[in-house]
């Protein structure tokens, strides 16, 4: 038995928490720094010590509620931005009706994958996790 590991305690939360195994899997990698499949207790420790520091903008040593705030906008402009230059597929500028509903993988026909004419919720999450 190995001592001292977290053998994907992490990855399964996220899992359960409905982030999808692509997510399962990227931080996985982000956290596993030998690769050796498990997060040890140091490996999560400096990986939450990253974030820590990513969110301490002006190095102090302590995350002030401006700080968090200035650091949660600037994560969802990222997310948004990389969210609309998916969606605006002719790169126009502007996300048009046909381009919101059309979205590759997000089609009717793209979710009804055994194409009986209903999405179940097992094709969802299989669109979901892909």
């Amino acid at each position: 038995m190995r001592t001292g590991l977290v053998p994907g305690a992490l990855v399964l939360a996220v899992v359960i928490l409905g982030a999808g195994s692509a997510a399962a899997d990227s931080l996985l990698e982000q956290i596993d720094r030998d690769g050796d499949g498990y997060i040890s207790r140091e490996e999560i420790d400096a990986y939450r010590g990253g974030r820590f520091e990513s969110w301490d903008l002006n190095g102090d040593g302590v995350v002030s509620r401006d700080e968090m705030n200035q650091r949660i906008r600037e994560r969802i402009e990222e997310k948004v931005g990389r969210r609309f230059q998916e969606l605006d597929t002719n790169g126009n500028g502007r996300i048009e009706r046909s381009e919101y509903v059309g979205q590759k993988g997000w089609s009717f026909d793209d979710l009804d994958r055994d194409g009986d004419g209903l999405i179940s919720p097992d094709e969802l999450r299989r669109a979901r996790d892909d």
